[in-house]
């Protein structure tokens, strides 16, 4: 329980803005700690404010925060590699973003599972042991 000199806090103001224009993005009460935002414009820089409420009204908006909240971008496809029967290959996926990527590897438009040769399906390198023939 966080004490304000104003009393216990009991919830908080969060509010987002789009910083080109100053519109409002969104704007939510919660007691929660910590929050996630769906971000209405992908690329594009918003101003984040935060306040506190206590039993007596709110208190003063924090100081701003901006922050670019921006589509992953793949930097460093490797689509073709020849390899050797047996060789072990690896792909890595080099990612810029302002938020931490989820990966997930495909071939052909289909989800590549994890095997006995196959590993690394949900990380950033996918590496394939064993190459042979099928």
């Amino acid at each position: 329980e966080e004490i304000d000199q104003n009393g216990v806090i009991v919830s908080y103001e969060v509010s987002s803005r789009i910083a080109l224009d100053g519109s409002v993005a969104s704007l939510m009460n919660t007691s929660s700690l910590n929050i996630s935002f769906e971000v209405p414009v992908e690329c594009m820089w918003y101003i984040i404010e935060v306040r506190a409420y206590t039993i007596m009204g709110p208190g003063p908006f924090s100081r701003p925060v901006g922050e670019n909240f921006s589509l992953p971008m793949v930097t460093d496809p490797e689509d073709v590699r020849d390899a050797k029967i047996s060789e072990t290959v690896s792909y890595t996926c080099l990612v810029e973003s302002s938020i931490t990527p989820s990966y997930q590897w495909f071939k052909d438009s289909e989800m590549i599972e994890e095997n006995q040769e196959i590993s690394g399906v949900d990380t950033q390198q996918l590496v394939i042991s064993s190459i042979n023939v099928r």
